[in-house]
């Protein structure tokens, strides 16, 4: 069923725009739909030319997730299937429960995990311009030494991240 919407909605955009790449917008972890060998099925569609993941939790861990619906089992199904994956989201709470600093160590690892694995790119979950550093949040302001990470690893291209300086 899933796997019908998407061959008859991404078969409307395509007609309407062929150049508008689409994607699914999977969170990736084993939802209804897209369970163990559904999300490749569904990601098979030749309307859906980006599949997703969404990366929370397991902090530190570049590849989280079991040996059915985790990360690494979605880039080997993206990889199958001639398609980029990208961590839609990745998000870990920081604030009152967690440094802003610790974050942005792992999720420093988790990009460089991830960009080692195959992953076509990441985004960071959420930023906002005005934080909430006495509450445990995903807020990502303007000051956060996650931009740091940002900088460090530059575009998401080959290589790896460089050496801090």
């Amino acid at each position: 069923m899933l796997r019908d919407f998407f061959d008859a909605a991404g078969a409307e955009v395509r007609a309407r725009d062929p150049r508008t790449l689409i994607t699914a917008g999977f969170t990736g972890g084993g939802q209804c739909g897209t369970q163990g060998d559904e999300y490749q099925f569904v990601s098979a569609s030749p309307y859906v030319d980006v599949v997703q993941y969404h990366d929370y939790g397991a902090d530190g861990v570049p590849l989280p997730g079991d040996q059915w619906n985790g990360l690494a089992r979605r880039l080997d199904q993206a990889a199958a299937l001639g398609k980029p994956l990208l961590v839609g989201e990745i998000g870990e709470l920081a604030g009152s429960c967690a440094t802003l600093t610790d974050r942005a160590t792992h999720i420093a690892a988790k990009l460089q995990g991830q960009r080692d694995a195959g992953a076509a790119g990441a985004l960071l979950w959420a930023f906002v311009p005005d934080p909430r550093p006495a509450d445990c949040t995903y807020d990502i302001g303007p000051t956060d030494p996650l931009w740091d990470v940002v900088e460090q690893f530059g575009s998401w291209g080959p290589g790896t991240a460089p050496a801090d300086t």
